[in-house]
């Protein structure tokens, strides 16, 4: 389902995505923008609920990236040092295999208003190409984690490597993810998601044969009491899938050049 930005929507999507040897690309991917390719992990997933009261069920979760890779030594581009070895990268969710830091970097050669992100351009599980990813000059920039559209002539070569898995749970760097469930008077569920401190709203869609609600994703299923157990603002019940449940956001550029999060897609 996609969840607008202080908007409702109320329709199904079902992205299929294919896998290369070590990072995966969906798809549905932008090509205007890269983000990180983050995931509810179901470890997560499975947290009692933080809050249940007056008909509201309230989950808070942290969002890792579905890969956090490390290089186990200095990534170098002529004389300049792009990381560091143990550098924490994010996978992306990009046209191409990308990786990318998401803390400034802070040396020498590369400014710290820059990350750094490399690409497997040809796909051969090697990483063979670099650019800087710059965060907003000006404003604050609540989207921390998207990054603007790279022209070509912004991308240079570096000698390939191979980037080695780390646990996601040490990632320097996290989302925070909060879905809120009500219970609704008129028999509907609503859901609020805040990602990263941004609100998105949606119905939830019930089944009529079953009357259970399927909301922001058909596996996130939401039962509520017979009619008038508990009263008119009725507790609902949450279940969760068993897996890694995967969000993606689509963006718009202000004039200020920042991106902001329009809608939000789980899958």
């Amino acid at each position: 389902m996609i969840c607008s930005w202080e908007h409702t929507k109320s329709a199904y999507f079902f992205i299929f995505s294919s896998f290369l040897i070590a990072l995966s690309s969906p798809a549905a991917a932008r090509p205007d923008v890269i983000q990180v390719d983050w995931v509810v992990a179901q470890g997560e997933l499975e947290k009692e609920a933080s809050e249940s009261k007056g008909g509201k069920v309230e989950y808070r979760f942290q969002a890792v990236p579905r890969n956090l890779l490390e290089v186990e030594f200095d990534i170098h581009h002529q004389d300049q040092i792009l990381i560091k070895s143990g550098t924490q990268l994010y996978q992306m969710l990009a046209a191409v295999p990308t990786i990318c830091s998401q803390d400034k970097t802070k040396n020498q050669s590369v400014t710290d208003s820059n990350r750094v992100c490399f690409e497997d351009k040809d796909r051969d599980g090697l990483f063979d190409h670099y650019y800087l990813a710059y965060h907003s000059n000006f404003f604050s920039d609540p989207f921390w984690y998207a990054i603007k559209h790279i022209e070509d002539n912004e991308r240079f070569p570096v000698e390939p490597f191979a980037a080695i898995r780390a646990e996601r749970a040490t990632a320097n760097r996290t989302v925070p993810v909060t879905f809120i469930f009500r219970g609704r008077a008129e028999g509907r569920i609503r859901v609020d998601t805040y990602i990263d401190g941004m609100r998105f709203v949606s119905d939830c869609i019930e089944d009529t044969i079953s009357s259970k609600f399927g909301c922001l994703h058909p596996d996130i299923i939401v039962e509520r009491p017979p009619k008038g157990a508990v009263g008119q603002a009725e507790f609902v019940q949450v279940s969760f899938p068993d897996r890694d449940l995967t969000f993606e956001l689509a963006w718009v550029k202000r004039w200020t050049g920042q991106l902001e999060g329009t809608s939000i897609v789980f899958y």
